[in-house]
């Protein structure tokens, strides 16, 4: 067990509790399927958008086959995952050859394998705490960790500051940004203390990371596990290619209207993340001090389970 630290409990929807996490959590909600979070219509818009760029991705990658060419698959969904988030975030999306995207792409995979809870010198680090102050290279929890961590923020900050120098959000809210901009101006006069006053510069920045980092790893590495799957399961990728053929063929893209007509295909999906090692660790915190079994454990000290 581990004393949860301060920026975790007062920054962002994962690793927050109490007032915070309600608050952060539905304001994210509320905003998010204002603009069209978890509605198909709108959601179907923007996922073929990057399905048509994933695709021609692909498709330019396959006319060299002949030539032996090896299409790798790590990281391969995550980059049309990213902008699918980043529309929702910032009303608009980047080109697959945007170098902020790809900055974008190279922060969240180093913050997933950096982050306390993940990767193996951070799952050491969160089980053995006292090693940050013994090996805090192997850690990370010394100057690149800290400079990491800057960089994120760094890059959401930027925008962030360019909307807000626009002020176009004053006049009109388009996007997620827009209205936690609105909100930050609103509630300016409680000051910059996050304990007391949810809506800050900070606040965002770590919010959305949060989203970010939640929303493009797993769902990724979901798409990754289920091209392995497929691989070693033919007679399963067989029939969900049939079902494919059947229902969609081979002219149009798949809507989120044909998962009624395709039980086999969602079936497959659903064992995948039932098997697939996404989110091996999970992180709970008792709101006050709790005896399980022969356990004592501390209000907010941190528990790691797998």
């Amino acid at each position: 067990m581990k004393e949860i630290p301060r920026t975790f409990l007062v920054s962002g929807v994962l690793m927050v509790g109490g007032d915070v996490w309600k608050e952060m959590r539905r304001f994210s909600l509320r905003t998010l399927r204002d603009f069209g979070f978890g509605k198909q219509s709108s959601m179907d818009a923007t996922i073929q958008e990057e399905l048509a760029g994933l695709m021609a991705g692909l498709n330019s990658q396959l006319a060299h086959a002949d030539s032996g060419i090896v299409v790798p698959m790590h990281q391969f969904f995550t980059i049309s995952i990213l902008n699918i988030l980043w529309k929702m975030i910032a009303g608009f999306r980047f080109e697959h050859t945007d170098t902020r995207l790809k900055q974008l792409l190279v922060l969240i995979d180093q913050v997933s394998k950096d982050n306390s809870i993940g990767g193996s010198s951070g799952t050491l680090y969160s089980a053995f705490p006292f090693l940050a102050r013994i090996v805090p290279k192997m850690t990370k929890a010394g100057a690149t960790r800290a400079q990491m961590i800057s960089s994120v923020h760094a890059f959401f900050r930027e925008f962030l500051d360019e909307r807000r120098a626009a002020g176009t959000y004053r006049e009109d809210q388009c996007d997620f940004m827009d209205v936690f901009l609105s909100e930050i101006d609103a509630h300016a006069h409680l000051g910059p203390d996050e304990s007391v006053n949810y809506y800050t510069d900070e606040q965002f920045i770590v919010t959305v990371k949060d989203l970010f980092l939640a929303g493009s790893e797993t769902t990724a590495n979901s798409m990754e596990f289920a091209i392995l799957y497929m691989m070693l399961n033919p007679e399963v990728q067989h029939r969900v290619q049939a079902e494919i053929d059947q229902v969609i063929g081979p002219n149009r893209t798949p809507t989120m209207a044909d998962k009624a007509r395709m039980p086999y295909t969602e079936a497959t999906l659903l064992e995948v993340q039932r098997m697939a090692n996404v989110v091996p660790v999970v992180v709970r915190a008792p709101i006050a001090d709790t005896t399980i079994g022969k356990y004592r454990i501390p209000k907010v000290k941190s528990l790691l389970s797998n």
